[in-house]
């Protein structure tokens, strides 16, 4: 997911990153800085060490995407998207014929 980050003093300035994140993933992050435990059961992973500018492996997992936009003549414009690793894949439209 697209993120801006401004912490001076920690997150250097014009600094950009390629490493994979979700939405399910900025409650670990918060909670380590904030000193707390994150809690059990949860999908998601710190991505503190990145932000800092260390090294982080790649959580093993995939990310999914489903886009239901209206079409045209209120036919739903469906579309997925699935990425684990440098594996990607996109299915448009797949509820409709060909």
């Amino acid at each position: 997911m697209p993120t801006i980050v401004r912490w001076p003093g920690k997150v250097a300035a014009k600094a950009t990153d390629n490493f994979l994140c979700a939405f399910w993933d900025v409650m670990p992050t918060l909670a380590e800085l904030a000193g707390a435990k994150t809690p059990d059961g949860i999908d998601g992973a710190s991505v503190m060490p990145r932000l800092l500018g260390r090294t982080q492996e790649q959580p093993d997992r995939f990310l999914y995407w489903e886009n239901i936009p209206q079409g045209k003549g209120g036919t739903p414009a469906w579309s997925q998207a699935v990425r684990w690793g440098t594996w990607k894949v996109l299915r448009n439209q797949p509820r409709l014929p060909l």
